[in-house]
């Protein structure tokens, strides 16, 4: 998701589940072939593995060159962005959902990409754009596609309106339609699908993933992991079979503490006061759906803007900010309850599903792009350990299907 799942947003996703799938924004790619230093988009932490690149454009030439340049960073996978429906990425370029009209040009493009690099390939898309949004338009995308050797779909389950719609009503607006992704499936046996769209909770990807055709390996979240980050709390143990998630996603408190000291490495005391508050803010943004529907939300977020703007807060550094909303929480007696209250629910006797939970980016925010994230289950065991993938984000998350969630599909599974 643009200006979502930047770094500091991986990372704090890296403190709430260890095996989800993390992908980055969606990077233009004359963006990366053409600026002087690359590491601002594509720096990474070696604990974000793994780790999906999105890239957009329309060129084959130009994606094969930022192909090259993104696999010489070390990531995992790469996909191809052809579901954002902003104006302003399928008007402009020609790349986005409006891509999904050319499906011919596509397959030249991950042609292309494929033949640069040594990586993983994938095509985010959506059931249609305007009035081509038939069963059949769809299928006749993924097939020719795959004649690239395309082998996994990022669906989200509803079309596009590129005319009439804003990002955020592309989001809402249009049905989804979860029959059709199953339907793909079952067309293409041979091919992995992940659902995305409308996903926001792991009861519901344990329910799809329960339900769903066996090739339908994941299932994407994507605001829901930055409108409600806690909910990936719990993922690693119900959707991969660990023991638990990391220590630090015991409680909000243990999670606000671990960013706290991530905050204090990243993004240090500044010796000056020339920090304005929309950085302070961008490097606190992952945390402001932390207290999501809970006591605390008003003063975790009315508190991340005032300490923002104080001057003396502000040049200590957006931990010393996050430090003094803690103590705002703690003050209050509902708020320091949920503070304080375990994130994860106690092991049950029934069924989970086990798999990787993954958080990625494909597309702008808001009037420029829509963005998504996604959870996806671990790889069967004997799946190299590199294909292991982030969420959330949000913004966002993947979960991929694992043994167990295999075994469920098979006796019933990516935010733009």
């Amino acid at each position: 998701m643009m200006e979502i799942t930047y770094k500091d947003f991986r990372q704090f996703m890296r403190l709430l589940t260890k095996e989800t799938q993390l992908w980055t924004e969606m990077w233009v790619d004359n963006t990366l072939i053409h600026s002087e230093r690359v590491d601002g988009f594509l720096d990474f932490g070696q604990n974000e593995h793994p780790i999906v690149c999105q890239l957009g454009g329309s060129s084959p030439e130009t994606l094969a060159k930022a192909a090259k340049i993104v696999e010489s960073w070390g990531y995992d996978e790469i996909n191809l962005n052809c579901g954002c429906p902003s104006d302003r990425v399928a008007g402009h370029g020609d790349f986005g959902a409006s891509l999904m009209l050319k499906p011919e040009l596509v397959r030249d493009c991950m042609r292309g990409i494929r033949e640069a690099a040594a990586l993983p390939v994938t095509v985010k898309c959506r059931l249609g754009v305007d009035d081509h949004d038939s069963p059949e338009f769809t299928a006749a995308f993924v097939r020719t596609v795959a004649e690239a050797g395309v082998r996994h779909f990022i669906i989200h389950a509803r079309k596009c309106l590129l005319c009439g719609l804003s990002p955020d009503q592309n989001r809402r607006i249009p049905p989804l339609m979860y029959d059709r992704v199953f339907r793909l499936c079952l067309e293409f046996p041979d091919l992995e699908f992940t659902l995305n769209g409308g996903v926001n909770s792991l009861e519901e990807v344990e329910s799809i993933l329960g339900s769903a055709p066996p090739n339908l390996v994941g299932v994407m979240i994507g605001r829901a992991a930055y409108n409600n980050p806690c909910l990936l709390a719990d993922a690693d143990r119900r959707l991969y079979g660990a023991e638990a998630n990391p220590e630090s996603a015991r409680s909000r408190h243990a999670l606000l503490t671990a960013y706290c000291e991530y905050l204090d490495r990243e993004h240090p005391a500044s010796s000056t006061d020339s920090t304005g508050a929309g950085a302070i803010q961008g490097a606190l943004k992952p945390v402001l759906g932390v207290f999501h529907g809970s006591p605390g939300n008003k003063i975790m977020r009315q508190g991340i803007n005032a300490f923002s703007h104080d001057k003396g807060i502000r040049a200590k550094g957006p931990a010393a900010v996050l430090r003094r909303v803690m103590e705002a929480l703690e003050a209050d007696p509902k708020a320091r309850a949920c503070l304080h209250e375990p994130l994860q629910r106690p092991p049950s006797d029934g069924a989970s599903v086990s798999g990787d939970a993954s958080v990625f980016g494909d597309a702008a925010e808001g009037a420029s792009a829509e963005a998504e994230a996604s959870l996806v289950p671990r790889p069967p065991a004997e799946a190299p350990a590199e294909l292991e993938a982030e969420e959330a984000a949000l913004g966002p998350a993947a979960v991929e299907r694992g043994p167990m969630a295999d075994a469920l599909a098979t006796a019933a599974v990516a935010a733009h």
